[in-house]
């Protein structure tokens, strides 16, 4: 249907979440129901939504803006996801990021 409001949960395909953050984990502006983002520890960020997921079969995909660096989905919850960013050799490093949620809710 193209609409994000309140019918948009429950549409198939459509995004449930989205969002960026800079590097110390400020949610940048024209993000779709996420509450807040915390810098758990250096790499490591918790997305909250402002609406829960149904469940934790839910798929969250991203990119970092570094091209030497990587992005990695840890601890999915009804109502947050944690995520990791790491330079390829390993090491936990503070990045520019975005996710997209997408399942039931």
């Amino acid at each position: 249907s193209g609409l994000i409001g309140p019918f948009s949960k429950h549409e198939p395909g459509v995004a449930k979440a989205y969002g960026s953050a800079i590097a110390d984990g400020t949610r940048q502006a024209n993000s779709y129901n996420i509450s807040g983002v915390v810098k758990d520890s250096t790499g490591n960020y918790t997305w909250s939504f402002d609406d829960d997921m149904g469940n934790v079969n839910f798929s969250a995909v991203g990119n970092v803006e570094e091209s030497q660096y990587d992005w990695r989905l840890d601890t999915p919850l009804v109502g947050s996801v944690q995520i990791h960013t790491r330079i390829q050799a390993g090491s936990a490093v503070d990045a520019v990021h975005n996710i997209t949620v997408h399942g039931d809710q």
